[in-house]
């Protein structure tokens, strides 16, 4: 079965197999896939400089970011080092990443499909049905969808193995502890490719449990259990053995968990903005064919185009093979029902013979289970939202369980459980046939039109391919500097990969950079110069701390040496504004220019000169407003508002802070780094708040905590306005001590 499903794997990917050093399965354009490539050559990178391989300085500098909360796929990190020093002996990395990346993706599909074959003949037996399973799991239209750039959920590999081994554990009469152990195993194993899955293996894990204390329930009830059984036995049997699986997996994770923890609560962007409306899974995204099918992609993909969701997130097709293997499994069982009907019942089971406990009911709840979470909050059907909110809205009001951001992914089980009823239909229907070639012939037809349905190749191919100063910049072995890459990763260039595409080659440290959850980086949330290019303004507008002329000294100051400036990536208007505001910045002209790419050198001095800055932090404000006599304000867009001071050496200044409220009057707590100053009652009319600032050398930041609710104009009725009010500051005025 290893040899078959290779074989499949290097068929289903081609050409992959012929470019294996050259470039990754996926769509071309700094999309997901170099971002899952980066993550196997960071992976290699820790591993030979003896860094912590969940902590990075190379993105985000000069303080890093950790990456526990980042889709870094670290197993598959260890896993390609072998792989990636036989590709790249004496390179810069980026080819031997590349490498492990399709080694990887063979991997992945190979023991997902051995997986899910073995599962399947443990609960219906070894025959063509599990077969065809681990092709309908390991080659599911959801695994060529995510290969577009989600390395991290191809990897579902370890997911039908632990499922196998959780409900060994809980059918084991006695023996049970060897396979809770490798449930653990598994499971951690899932920790470290993704998350995600780690959430969705849990409850699968509840709806297990509940479902077989349900059935055992009622078995004692209708007296259809064996004499001598005991319902209260068997039902603390099976939730201590998965207390045990649950207590030892955290046991085991807890330093992992920990940090994990801490990053979740301590940063804001841990918290997705709400998308799950976009990229819920769509009911009839389950019965339109694979968009990925050369002979009617095309017209696939227009028809599917109205989904919610971008191609990567859309497709959960199962295959109307898998479909029609289901109703024949259902219309054989239900003729056999009329056939034994009058005929003496048989004694039931015993409560601890395996597969019985886990029938086909039990998979076809939880196929409609995961399917149902698919959805998202709305039902979407040719992505227009229809009916009540489903049950996954639950979901995303608990902590921790909120950071999921994709409702279609939890398709992945629903797609397994369809391929466990399959088995099933298919073993349910080949059993009705005495004739032995017939049953063959058939069973092989089935796997073959099931494949066909599944086809995808040849799947797009995307190379590597960089401008040519970033092999000239890899000549130089320093890596204490920055390179500073203009569109910034934020707003809509916040998923850009290019960067780290090219990093995995000239190995320089990225002011900014783009992760799963990016941190709250101060470059991007208003310095000055950076602001500018963010905006793609070629000079700084009012506002209401003092503005600062954009000058070198402070990209000096974040230890930039090289600005690059994308001329590709960005619309005429956005070029000009960041070509402007280089041309200020560099009279003498730019170090390079070609490839559509506009490199600046900021030359390093011998001493430093001393900078001094301030700006409002920008996701807590609302954009500046300029009154008819030029003034400038800002509403807070949050109960904790924060303004921004940054000084070289230690320093006393005061401020002159004018601020009002809306509406109603607000208690607000002003703090500097964490330490009270002053609480004042803001009513409607302006009034100036005088606040002395001790500052320390760096960043320090003084937040108004804000207490009291918030209004929004437009349903008092006063304005169209829709924005949530609470006070506003003017434009602050500071004086030097």
């Amino acid at each position: 079965m290893l040899f078959f499903y290779l074989a499949l794997a290097i068929a289903f990917t081609w050409p992959m197999v012929l470019h294996f050093g050259e470039g990754v399965p996926g769509q071309n354009g700094g999309h997901d896939n170099w971002q899952m490539v980066w993550n196997l050559w960071w992976v290699r990178y820790a591993v030979e400089h003896g860094q912590n391989p969940f902590h990075t300085n190379l993105m985000f500098w000069p303080g890093g970011t950790n990456l526990y909360l980042h889709a870094l796929n670290a197993f598959n990190g260890f896993l390609s080092l072998p792989v990636q020093y036989v590709a790249d002996w004496a390179g810069t990395g980026a080819r031997g990443a590349m490498a492990g990346y399709n080694f990887i993706v063979l991997w992945s599909l190979v023991v997902g499909a051995l997986g899910a074959r073995w599962l399947a003949a443990w609960l219906w037996g070894k025959g063509w049905g599990a077969l065809l399973a681990g092709l309908a799991y390991g080659f599911s239209t959801y695994q060529f969808d995510h290969l577009l750039g989600h390395l991290n959920l191809v990897s579902s590999e370890f997911i039908p193995f632990y499922i196998l081994f959780w409900l060994k554990t809980l059918t084991a009469p006695t023996s049970w502890l060897k396979p809770a152990l490798l449930a653990v195993l598994f499971l951690i194993l899932n920790t470290f490719l993704e998350l995600q899955y780690v959430l969705y293996l849990a409850i699968f894990s509840w709806l297990c449990l509940i479902y077989i204390t349900a059935v055992r329930f009622w078995e004692v009830w209708g007296k259809r259990a064996k004499a001598g059984s005991s319902w209260l036995v068997f039902v603390k049997q099976s939730w201590l053995r998965a207390a045990f699986i649950a207590a030892t997996f955290l046991l085991v994770t807890l330093p992992f968990s920990l940090n994990a923890l801490h990053d979740a609560l301590t940063n804001p962007n841990t918290i997705p903005v709400r998308q799950d409306e976009i990229y819920s899974a769509d009911l009839l995204a389950y019965f339109v064919p694979s968009p990925f099918q050369p002979l009617w992609a095309t017209s696939v993909q227009t028809i599917i185009r109205p989904f919610t969701a971008p191609l990567i997130e859309k497709v959960v097709f199962p295959g109307y093979v898998i479909w029609l293997l289901i109703l024949a499994g259902v219309g054989v069982s239900v003729g056999q029902l009329f056939r034994k009907l009058g005929k003496p019942k048989a004694e039931p089971v015993g409560l601890t013979k395996k597969p019985e406990r886990f029938d086909p009911i039990f998979w076809l709840l939880i196929a409609l289970a995961f399917i149902l979470l698919s959805f998202g909050r709305k039902l979407h059907i040719n992505g227009i939202e229809y009916g009540p909110t489903l049950p996954a809205a639950l979901i995303y009001k608990l902590p921790i369980l909120n950071i999921t951001r994709v409702p279609a992914r939890f398709a992945v089980i629903g797609l397994l459980a369809l391929a466990m009823l399959a088995a099933w239909g298919l073993q349910r229907f080949l059993g009705q046939l005495k004739n032995i070639r017939l049953r063959h012939s058939l069973a092989v037809a089935t796997i073959i039109i099931l494949g066909f349905e599944l086809w995808p190749a040849p799947y797009p191919f995307s190379t590597y391919s960089l401008p040519e100063f970033y092999s000239t910049l890899a000549t130089d072995l320093a890596t204490d500097y920055a390179v500073l890459d203009i569109p910034l990763n934020t707003g809509s260039f916040q998923y850009d990969t290019s960067y780290l595409e090219a990093q995995m080659t000239h190995h320089k440290p990225l002011l900014g950079g783009y992760i799963s959850r990016n941190p709250q980086y101060p470059p991007f949330m208003g310095v000055p110069v950076f602001n500018e290019w963010r905006t793609f303004v070629a000079e700084p507008k009012p506002d209401i701390l003092p503005t600062t002329v954009p000058n070198l000294d402070i990209l000096r100051y974040f230890g930039v040496r090289y600005v690059a400036i994308h001329k590709d990536s960005l619309s005429d208007k956005q070029r000009d504004a960041a070509l402007g505001l280089a041309t200020k910045l560099f009279p003498g002209g730019p170090l390079s220019d070609k490839d559509n790419l506009v490199v600046y050198e900021v030359e390093p001095l011998a001493v430093q000169n001393p900078v001094e800055f301030y700006y409002p932090n920008a996701p807590d404000w609302y954009a500046a407003e300029q009154t008819g006599q030029g003034q400038v304000s800002r509403w807070a867009q949050s109960n904790s508002a924060k303004l921004e001071f940054w000084v070289t050496t230690a320093k006393t200044i005061q401020l002159e802070l004018p601020i009002w409220s809306f509406q109603q009057a607000h208690t607000v707590e002003f703090e500097l780094n964490g330490r009270p100053l002053v609480q004042n009652e803001i009513s409607t009319t302006p009034q100036t708040v005088p606040l002395t600032l001790n500052l320390q050398a760096g960043e320090n930041t003084l937040t108004l905590k804000i207490n009291g609710v918030a209004l929004v104009p437009q349903k008092l009725g006063l304005s169209p306005d829709p924005r949530a009010l609470t006070v506003a500051v003017g434009q602050i005025k500071i004086v030097a001590k």
